[in-house]
């Protein structure tokens, strides 16, 4: 109880004492002491049904569109199923057109799920009962304005075949991040503009098993206040898709008929990092793939490499440029503070957007016959792309 009441600026004592609850009655939400009532919050959302609100997913979020009329709905890419919707904490004030009984429904959801003592401990830092005590608030005058809310149906997450873990990457992927807990100037992607219609692509099921340490991983390298850390945390999802590669190419060789000189070739080339990142390049990436991100990646990574004095033809891939950005920054970190610049920022970018395209993007190819249509040892090791 202390650890839940810490956001009212409570001792052990006084919020033992308290005995804090809260009961919902119309359009309020009244927060109670021993039955006496210390203040409320309301809302001014049009009245309609409220649905049992443990069948939907609830969870802060930062989106940076914050207006009373920035309610994103949330849509699988393709199919356009509904999942649910992104309210922005000033929506409760009702001063916002409300499309159609759904929207409705699910704002309702929203507020019942919003207003509880572990949200107000976790999400409202400056809430005090002083200042709070007698008044009638809106949610926005409780919790940072800044702060959105994600909201969607259990059932409509499992009809589209997505799992909560999934969900979050998903949400991530398009600029909405999913919060634990309140943080101050805390950094995050949002999209260039607000849309009202939010698509998001269905994961790879390459990454299933760990979605969530792929989730976690992406969330602690937008924390990194240190860009090269920042980028090695990023690489870390490619070196996770380049041994994906290594596990591909070693079954495909499994299945091929060669003579020994050329199984050798092969298994020397799959153990090279910068072939596997090759391979992944050329064949591992679906068609849907957003080639404008790894466009940008390589400008990024040209400008870098060149500002630091390496020898470039300009015919480079991204991969290869990528790879060579790997080296210097694992190898050779004194080079990179002997060179100040500020390309290591947008090189970062750069990369999160091509991480999040492999996280719905990659795919195992059927190497063996790829490889098998080279008709000498010169097309097996263009098709490989060193």
């Amino acid at each position: 109880m202390a650890n839940t009441l810490s956001a009212f600026g409570l001792s052990a004592d006084e919020a033992a004492n308290l005995r804090l609850e809260i009961s919902f009655s119309g359009p309020n939400a009244e927060i109670k002491s021993s039955e006496l009532p210390i203040f409320e919050v309301m809302h001014k959302l049009p009245d309609i049904d409220l649905r049992d609100v443990n069948l939907y997913f609830f969870a802060f979020c930062l989106t940076g569109y914050s207006g009373e009329a920035q309610v994103s709905k949330l849509q699988m890419r393709g199919t356009h199923a509904s999942l649910g919707y992104v309210f922005p904490m000033t929506f409760f004030r009702g001063e916002a057109d409300i499309e159609g009984d759904w929207q409705k429904r699910y704002a309702r959801v929203a507020f019942h799920k919003l207003i509880n003592l572990s949200n107000i401990a976790n999400f409202a830092p400056d809430a005090s009962i002083d200042v709070l005590r007698d008044r009638r608030v809106f949610p926005d005058e409780l919790f940072p304005d800044n702060l959105s809310i994600v909201v969607a149906g259990l059932q409509n997450l499992d009809d589209a075949g997505v799992r909560v873990e999934q969900f979050k990457l998903m949400l991530l992927s398009q600029g909405i991040t999913i919060l634990d807990r309140y943080e101050r100037d805390r950094k995050f992607f949002a999209e260039d503009k607000f849309s009202a219609s939010v698509r998001l692509a269905a994961l790879s099921p390459v990454l299933d098993e760990d979605i969530e340490v792929i989730f976690q991983l992406l969330r602690q390298s937008d924390a990194d206040t240190s860009e090269a850390g920042r980028f090695l945390r990023l690489y870390q999802l490619i070196e996770y898709s380049i041994e994906k590669v290594y596990s591909w190419s070693l079954r495909a060789l499994l299945g091929m008929e060669m003579s020994s000189w050329r199984l050798k070739k092969r298994l020397s080339a799959i153990t090279a990092d910068r072939s596997r990142l090759g391979i992944l390049a050329a064949h591992c990436l679906h068609p849907t793939v957003n080639r404008a991100a790894l466009d940008a990646l390589a400008v990024t990574c040209r400008d870098l490499l060149k500002d630091l004095g390496e020898k470039l033809t300009g015919q480079e891939t991204w991969d290869f440029l990528l790879y060579s950005v790997r080296n210097v920054v694992v190898h050779d970190q004194i080079k990179l503070i002997r060179t100040p610049n500020d390309y290591l920022p947008s090189l970062n970018d750069t990369l999160r957007e091509v991480c999040l395209e492999l996280t719905s993007n990659l795919f195992e190819p059927d190497l063996s016959k790829i490889w098998s249509l080279a008709k000498d040892e010169e097309q097996a090791q263009e098709a490989i792309v060193f």
